[in-house]
């Protein structure tokens, strides 16, 4: 049986990042306060409605335009937890000193920090997100050994998260990966096999 087609005009993804642009440049200018749905669709050029078809509410829309600056989370499968993690390390340093990713950065740790819908939003759509794929790393280490079976992964994870967001937040010219890459050993020790 041939596939249907989907109804409607394909979505540009060219319009998406015309949109976030606007949206981060908002953020940017103003705060979370300064985002809303009519001042972004007049900013990118387009009418509500289609920030509408993409994002279902400011806070949805502010989520994905604060992500947008962050290269995408992925942890290889190299066979190896601490290398996996270790090779995390030089995209942070991609995008760690730029004024954008810092200020936007500060400004979703504020809003989870206040409990706000915005940062709720983005604790259930990309943190949790993040949160999987090192689950997904933490137990294919654990299928090879790596990890104890028994290991509070959770709080590992939670611990790595902090700790990287202090690391790319530190001012000095050392690099995240560096300083990362000698914090990795150290946290893993935490979880190895007894």
């Amino acid at each position: 049986m041939a596939e249907v087609p989907p109804r409607g005009r394909p979505r540009d993804p060219g319009l998406d990042d015309a949109i976030l642009s606007a949206a981060r440049g908002l953020l940017l200018e103003g705060g979370v306060d300064r985002l809303t749905m009519e001042a972004t669709a007049q900013r990118a050029g387009v009418a509500k409605t289609t920030l509408y078809r993409r994002w279902s509410s400011r806070e949805a829309l502010a989520a994905a335009a604060i992500d947008g600056v962050r290269p995408p989370f992925e942890i290889p499968d190299l066979g190896d937890l601490e290398a996996e993690l270790v090779s995390l390390g030089p995209t942070i340093d991609e995008v760690r000193d730029l004024p954008a990713v810092r200020s936007l950065l500060g400004m979703i740790l504020q809003e989870v920090a206040s409990g706000g819908e915005l940062g709720e939003y983005y604790w259930f759509t990309y943190v949790e997100e993040r949160r999987q794929v090192m689950l997904a790393a933490f137990a294919r280490a654990t299928a090879r050994g790596e990890v104890d079976p028994d290991a509070d992964v959770d709080s590992l994870i939670d611990m790595i998260a902090g700790g990287s967001i202090i690391m790319a937040l530190a001012p000095g010219d050392e690099p995240f990966s560096a300083r990362w890459a000698r914090a990795v050993p150290l946290l893993l020790r935490a979880v190895a096999p007894r």
